[in-house]
């Protein structure tokens, strides 16, 4: 073979494999998740033992709830990411909202992120999300349930789009989302705005701003500001939130505030030691004879956990629909006998700001109720989880004014599977 014809054979074949199609790259994986979750719930005496209940039942309540739900989410490299979730739930039985023997079913997330967009720690989200400013005391709760316990059906999400940004110990969060007319006859948007400083290992600082456009019958234009901070000093942390409103709704001036503080105190090293703790949380009620209101609009408050920020179970998803016109004292106390057995019990006492939240005269009495709930947390495993919840809660005189004059009780029990 000739020297040139033996040279180009050779070129071609270190050149073949460079010049042919790349082998095609796997797909990206799709990360599948989701939960099935039964709750069975008793209530006696529902509303105090109130003479009117929801559907003309009488005020003892037995229904199960039964919850699935199902997560799609795909990672496109470093910087896309999409994912997808619905949940669908069965209410048997009457609940103490009026909801009997019901399902629904609902898209809860559609969301597509863009991540570290320029190299920077910047993320896009749009779609239907969750979004959660601090621990939620202000915004975290998108859509309202009615059904159950409020919390035990958590839809969460907004149809917002968010900006995400962090730097060094700074994190930062702006979030444009539409009013959901599950609040009532809402139209127009959420605008919020969100910085968390990390000031040290053991304290952070925090400030929030929301506003609202608000062009449907509720007319509610409100306006909130919030500073935020909590710090841990050995075994004692304290935090506390104070937000101030401004803005009008259906016209009027609004003038109403908000704080909570709460300290807690661990018997020994770790998260596990047991402790106590103490929390105060003001909601202003509005004042009879002035042009403004006063009474706190409670915004998109989150249930987090027990008492975070519903504020008793009885009190929290019977009496009050929202957080305003309220002051409530917490003395809780916890500890886990094993690592996969938790106890906590809970004592509220609620006075009412001024009363006219349900219409009560200036010299009707304040005081409104008595709550303790015991919940016990059991982790079978990984993936299976029970909690048990008891309740019991005594009407004061303003409740009696309001409701009914019995004692309220109620026992749930819960199994969540995830997988």
């Amino acid at each position: 073979m000739p020297r040139s014809a033996l040279a180009l054979a050779l070129f071609a074949a270190l050149a073949a494999p460079a010049l042919a199609d790349p082998p095609a790259a796997p797909a990206p994986a799709v990360d599948v998740s989701g939960s099935i979750n039964l709750g069975l719930f008793a209530a006696r005496d529902a509303y105090f033992g109130a003479e009117a209940q929801p559907g003309g039942h009488s005020a003892d309540y037995h229904w199960a709830e039964a919850i699935g739900r199902l997560k799609l989410g795909k990672e496109f490299g470093e910087h896309l990411s999409i994912e997808v979730g619905g949940v669908a739930v069965r209410t048997q039985g009457a609940d103490y909202y009026g909801v009997e023997d019901k399902g629904f079913a609902a898209l809860e997330l559609a969301k597509l992120t863009f991540k570290k967009i320029g190299g920077a720690d910047l993320d896009v989200a749009l779609g239907r999300q969750e979004v959660v400013f601090g621990d939620g005391f202000l915004l975290g709760d998108g859509y309202y349930d009615c059904r159950a316990g409020v919390w035990s059906v958590p839809l969460n999400y907004f149809d917002a789009a968010r900006v995400d940004y962090a730097a060094g110990a700074w994190r930062a969060t702006g979030v444009v989302a539409k009013l959901s007319p599950s609040y009532g006859p809402q139209w127009g948007a959420l605008y919020g705005a969100d910085v968390a400083w990390q000031v040290a290992p053991n304290a952070t600082l925090g400030a929030t701003r929301l506003a609202r456009n608000d062009s449907g019958a509720t007319d509610n234009d409100a306006r909130a500001t919030s500073i935020r901070g909590a710090a841990t000093f050995g075994r004692l942390r304290l935090a506390g939130e104070a937000a101030i409103e401004r803005g009008t709704i259906k016209g009027r001036g609004l003038d109403a505030s908000a704080w909570h503080a709460d300290a807690s105190w661990r018997f020994g090293a770790g998260d596990d030691a047991p402790y106590v703790r103490g929390a105060y949380f003001f909601f202003s009620g509005d004042k009879p004879g002035t042009a403004d209101v006063e009474g706190w609009y409670s915004w998109n408050y989150r249930w987090n956990d027990w008492n975070q920020y519903y504020l008793g179970d009885i009190n929290g998803s019977q009496t009050f629909a929202d957080n305003t016109d309220k002051k409530v004292a917490l003395l809780e106390a916890g500890f886990k006998p094993s690592a996969k057995l938790r106890l906590r019990v809970f004592a509220l006492r609620t006075r009412l700001d001024t009363g006219a939240f349900f219409g009560l005269p200036a010299d009707a009495p304040r005081d409104f109720s008595d709550e303790v709930d015991a919940v016990v947390d059991y982790a079978a495993s990984e993936k299976l989880s029970f909690w048990f919840f008891a309740g019991w809660s005594r009407p004061r005189d303003a409740a009696k004014l309001v409701y009914g004059d019995k004692d309220g009780a109620e026992l749930f029990a819960n199994m969540t599977f995830n997988f």
